[in-house]
């Protein structure tokens, strides 16, 4: 898993919306999705320099300080031998003022030294130190995590422990935990048990995932102890981790009453465990993919999008593969140049056989400058819908933008909260499908993380438009419990954030008939409320509007008067109330 920030969203360590911690500069600002926003390009023969005109040129990018030329500077790293490589890469991690820049050349660091082990134990001191200052930013502090994960060096055990036990920010613990998981050693399972007991659920899950890849039976009765006390997702990833264990006859008895829960999510992962343990055994079953013994799987969400789905059912992450697009394909490559077709096998290598998850989300990355078929193409020979890291899964829902029913699978099913999200994102570009819609509202009314749900919500607002029941579920969901926002499965701060969005997206539609209710969350306690609530109506042209924003210029909160205000004026000139 890549390192919090970097293709990821932020939040802080209290898990709350609209917070960004930042060691360096201390700023809180409104939570927003960070797209890879560093791109990292291949040099072309004009850009072959002497080594020392390619350090003179880096200083120069640092020097003025911007992302993009810092991004400029991380792009000639690619130009350099090994030793100026390195060079490169502290000057840019010494320099930058940029965290995603500098968090990216702290990950670029590891992969140097997995392609140039002389330098191994120095990259490793690097990132432990980087890892245990308070000097730098959460991004970084995980970015350092992460790498020390993919070195796997025994010697960075101790930083990685310390990390976990001192450092504050729950991002950096999550990213100390995954490093844990990858190093595979036993010395890690009393500080992995430790974490079970956070209160954190995404650190508890991804204690439990590192405990089943590290496959060391002692974790058995801690990771028995959680069954039926965990969140639906989390509880998925215990399924997954007892996958592990299946030569342990408890650990199947307990499986198989998994795979009868009521949480699909649950019961998928503990069939996939139990099939896999069969076909380890057996394995002239992997032909079927199932046994007369296996539970059957409760689809109760599958049965709600079915009937509009182009198959019976979306795929579950077993089976999750595109359409065979192999004719479009093959006409697509045969029209490239020989340069191009060159370009798109390198990549399509890259994403299926990258040794970092940073090569294979890269690759994904670049892809998306192919046509639709070869994209497509890509993505189902490599598995990347499969593939262990959320961020390469997330990096390839761009690339199937035009498959809805493999996208609702992913939103419905994916185990990772950013990845749902992205798969959100990614249906509203199919525009109105059945699919989309209908998996977009289950999401939107059931998932367990709230980023999930204002991802869901934004794009209940495209659909809404021309949508009845996409609306309906918008307006449904605006309530207040004693004047505070109110969202069944979620805590109030997360609520929040779930229907200040709710009330964006009524504003984009349109719809005259939720003037009443905005009318009503005018009047809510919370400023975040009434000042979305202020900015929507300013899309709602009617007289009614004016009289509820005449009541919002005069309240307590400067920043929801200056929204009445703009809104007011907004309608005014539209001249129609």
């Amino acid at each position: 898993m890549a390192f919090i920030g970097f293709g990821a969203s932020f939040v802080s360590r209290r898990g709350q919306p609209g917070e960004v911690c930042r060691r360096r500069t201390h700023r809180c600002g409104p939570r927003r999705r960070m797209v890879h926003s560093v791109r990292m390009e291949e040099a072309t023969g004009e850009d072959q320099k002497g080594e020392e005109e390619i350090i003179e040129e880096a200083m120069r990018l640092m020097d003025i300080g911007t992302a993009e030329s810092e991004r400029k500077a991380l792009a000639l790293v690619r130009s350099a031998s090994p030793t100026k490589e390195l060079e490169l890469l502290i000057l840019v991690m010494d320099k930058s003022e940029n965290e995603i820049v500098e968090a990216t050349a702290t990950v670029m660091l590891a992969q140097f030294a997995r392609k140039n082990p002389e330098s191994t134990d120095k990259c490793v001191k690097i990132l432990c130190d980087r890892l245990s200052s308070d000097e730098y930013d959460l991004g970084i502090r995980s970015a350092a995590a992460t790498g020390l994960g993919e070195l796997k060096h025994e010697g960075s055990f101790e930083a990685l422990r310390r990390a976990f036990y001192e450092d504050t920010e729950w991002a950096v613990q999550y990213a100390v935990l995954a490093a844990l998981g990858n190093l595979r050693s036993t010395k890690a399972l009393p500080l992995l048990i430790d974490a079970l007991g956070s209160n954190i659920s995404m650190l508890v899950q991804r204690s439990i995932n590192s405990l089943g890849e590290l496959r060391d039976p002692s974790a058995i009765p801690h990771l028995l102890q959680l069954v039926g006390k965990l969140d639906v997702v989390v509880e998925q990833s215990l399924a997954q981790a007892l996958g592990s264990f299946t030569s342990y006859p408890k650990v199947v008895t307990v499986l198989k009453e998994m795979a009868n829960s009521e949480n699909p999510l649950t019961c998928f992962a503990a069939e996939e465990a139990l099939q896999s343990a069969e076909v380890a055994q057996d394995p002239d079953k992997a032909q079927n993919g199932t046994t007369s013994d296996t539970p059957a799987m409760n689809y109760t969400i599958r049965e709600l999008l079915e009937r509009s789905f182009e198959q019976a059912q979306p795929p579950s992450r077993a089976d999750r593969t595109l359409p065979l697009v192999h004719k479009e394909a093959v006409a697509e490559f045969q029209r490239m140049s020989p340069a191009r077709q060159a370009e798109y096998k390198a990549l399509c290598e890259h994403l299926k056989d990258g040794t970092i998850e940073d090569e294979r989300a890269i690759a994904a990355i670049r892809l998306r400058s192919f046509p639709r078929g070869l994209k497509e193409e890509a993505v189902s020979q490599a598995g990347a819908l499969n593939d262990p890291s959320q961020r390469v899964r997330a990096s390839v829902l761009n690339l199937i933008s035009h498959s809805p029913t493999v996208l609702a699978s992913v939103l419905l099913g994916d185990p990772d909260q950013n990845v749902r999200s992205s798969a959100c994102s990614a249906l509203v570009e199919c525009g109105e499908m059945e699919a989309g819609v209908l998996a977009t509202i289950v999401a939107f009314q059931n998932d367990t993380h709230w980023i999930v749900r204002v991802s869901a919500a934004i794009a209940l607002g495209s659909y809404a438009v021309n949508d009845k029941r996409a609306y309906d579920v918008l307006r449904e969901s605006l309530c207040l419990k004693d004047g505070v926002p109110f969202t069944e499965g979620l805590r109030a701060p997360d609520a929040l954030a779930v229907q200040c969005h709710a009330i964006t997206s009524l504003g984009f539609v349109g719809n005259l008939e939720a003037i009443p209710l905005l009318d009503m969350m005018s009047r809510s306690s919370e400023a975040k409320v009434r000042l979305r609530t202020a900015a929507a109506l300013g899309f709602l042209v009617d007289s009614q509007s004016l009289v509820i924003l005449s009541r919002l210029v005069e309240d307590e909160d400067e920043e929801v008067v200056d929204n009445a205000v703009a809104s007011r004026a907004r309608l005014l000139e539209e001249g129609g109330c």
